[in-house]
């Protein structure tokens, strides 16, 4: 996993440190084709502490 890849979502059990996410590997998808913001995707790889 690259290092600099951040999460702010600290309820995640996959938080780190730092803004850090531990996964080793991320899923990330939309309901549409192609998206125009951030805020029109979703993190898959989530997981509730």
């Amino acid at each position: 996993m690259a290092k600099d890849v951040k999460c702010i979502v600290s309820n995640c059990q996959y938080y780190g440190s730092g803004d850090s996410c531990q996964a080793s590997s991320i899923e990330v998808c939309t309901d549409k084709k192609s998206c125009g913001c951030s805020a029109e995707t979703n993190c898959k790889t989530f997981r509730a502490r």
